[in-house]
């Protein structure tokens, strides 16, 4: 039986279907840019220990290198989106957080938008 081998998450967080699923895609990315798949761990701590066993054997350059990658290859069309038409507007940091929070907790966590 594999075992993590960092801090296990204590956030009370409970994943919807929806957090499943996109974790799901954002770890399925992880692992095709950085070609390391070596946890059976499922979830939120299965795609750490594949970080840092990627940070352990490659070093923090590729973790940085598949970072990159990974957050262009899910963003599609939204950096250009957001430099086109929100870069200017006050609200954009706001709009920001809003999304974060409603589509990315399984990243953020649970956070309160003031």
């Amino acid at each position: 039986v594999e075992t993590s081998t960092h801090p296990p998450v204590t956030d009370p967080f409970t994943p919807t279907a929806l957090d499943d699923a996109l974790l799901a895609a954002f770890r399925f990315t992880l692992q095709r840019q950085s070609g390391v798949v070596i946890s059976s761990i499922a979830g939120f701590d299965g795609m750490m220990a594949e970080l840092h066993e990627l940070r352990r054997t490659r070093g923090i350059e590729e973790l940085e290198r598949v970072s990159s990658q990974t957050t262009t290859a899910l963003a599609g069309p939204i950096p250009f989106t957001y430099r086109t038409l929100f870069k200017d507007w006050d609200a954009t940091p706001a709009l920001l957080a809003w999304f974060a929070k409603f589509f990315l907790p399984f990243l953020v966590g649970d956070m309160t938008l003031t």
